[in-house]
């Protein structure tokens, strides 16, 4: 998942959301994390884990990669979850009340009322991605384009990834059951195991 989808599968406060998205920047054994951040903000980040096993797990992430030019494949990963957060965002209505617009300030609030706690690297992709709209942006073809040749020019052997909108394209309605199917268990699951 990416960051649209780990925060909808954060619990409803400020910690679970910035620990969500702290997964992708903080390394180490929980054990380890307890100095730096309130338990809150450490349950986040193992969600963030939990959550990440769950889809690489699943049969539909499998059959989304299968759709991708053997040549990306390797890089299913970090396109398939961008894909979902553009399927996530073009039908933001069906899971919340909030608009993607009110959502991304939400978010933002919840990232500032942690800022100290966040790593550098953190807060800058929080910053871009909210004070540049990536959710909104995620609901279009052309964002989730810019997010794959921005995801591209990360490292040198990223490069690849910006071509995964040809296949994006190809397959489109193919991708968009993958990715409700995954979302909509991912949901179920995570719902049900924080009972």
């Amino acid at each position: 998942m990416n960051f649209l989808a780990h925060f909808l599968l954060a619990k409803n406060t400020s910690e679970s959301r910035v620990g969500n998205f702290l997964g992708d920047f903080v390394k180490g054994t929980p054990e380890s994390l307890t100095d730096k951040y309130p338990q809150e903000i450490i349950a986040g980040i193992i969600m963030h884990r939990k959550v990440d096993v769950f889809t690489d797990s699943h049969a539909s992430f499998h059959a989304g990669k299968l759709l991708l030019n053997p040549a990306r494949r390797r890089f299913a990963g970090i396109v398939l979850d961008i894909f979902t957060d553009h399927f996530l965002a073009m039908h933001w209505n069906r899971y919340s009340d909030l608009s993607l617009s009110e959502y991304n300030t939400e978010i933002y609030d919840s990232l500032k009322a942690h800022w100290k706690l966040l790593p550098e690297d953190a807060k800058k992709v929080g910053k871009w991605m909210c004070e540049d709209e990536w959710f909104e942006k995620y609901a279009s073809i052309d964002g989730i384009e810019k997010a794959l040749i921005g995801m591209s020019r990360r490292k040198p052997n990223f490069e690849p990834i910006a071509d995964s909108i040809i296949d994006f394209k190809a397959s489109y309605d193919d991708f968009q059951i993958h990715s409700q199917t995954l979302l909509k268990d991912a949901i179920n699951h995570f719902d049900r195991s924080a009972e």
